[in-house]
């Protein structure tokens, strides 16, 4: 079984979506979160000072897709970071 791959952290996250054309700030998300919004793709971390979560990209876009939206990363348009 193969290892879920996680987004850096919140800001991250909140880019990814406002990139897919979803209003998205660190607070809303954290609404969302203690809403139970995310539930199963973002983990909140409790052992930090600062509020943290593990957040799972194949939860985001799972989620994304539900909402009807394509996916959309906010650097698609900047070929230079696209080039292998």
């Amino acid at each position: 079984m193969s290892e879920r791959i996680t987004m850096k952290g919140v800001a991250e996250c909140c880019e990814m979506f406002r990139a897919n054309l979803v209003p998205m700030s660190p607070n809303k998300f954290w609404s969302n979160v203690a809403c139970g919004e995310y539930d199963g793709w973002v983990v909140p971390r409790e052992d930090t000072k600062r509020r943290q979560a593990t957040i799972y990209i194949d939860g985001f876009i799972d989620y994304m897709h539900r909402r009807g939206c394509k996916i959309v990363r906010p650097y698609e348009n900047y070929k230079e970071e696209m080039e292998i």
